[in-house]
């Protein structure tokens, strides 16, 4: 994602691909006001997803799950929701 992210303009199409990408799940499971480029997956008993968020200070995050796969997708959305309230948070200390 950090190579990605410092790169954007070489990797422009691969980003716009990431950000259409599962529009309403995952990271993009709850409603938000700025981009995600993600890149979700899933193997036997893990899920996970990587991505950028394009905040007002954009930053990357990774969630990987073991053995919730019914309800993985929901708890990386509720973390993800979590570390942009906490990034938010922390930028106006």
């Amino acid at each position: 994602m950090k190579t990605l992210y410092d790169d954007s303009l070489k990797y422009a199409d691969i980003i716009e691909n990431m950000k259409n990408a599962l529009p309403n799940d995952y990271f993009k499971g709850n409603e938000c006001d700025f981009e995600v480029a993600h890149k979700y997956g899933n193997y036997d008993i893990y899920r996970h997803d990587m991505g950028i968020f394009y905040t007002s200070e954009p930053f990357l995050a990774g969630v990987f799950t073991q053995n919730i796969e019914e309800i993985a997708s929901q708890v990386i959305a509720d973390i993800s929701k979590i570390m942009v309230e906490y990034n938010i948070v922390h930028l106006y200390e």
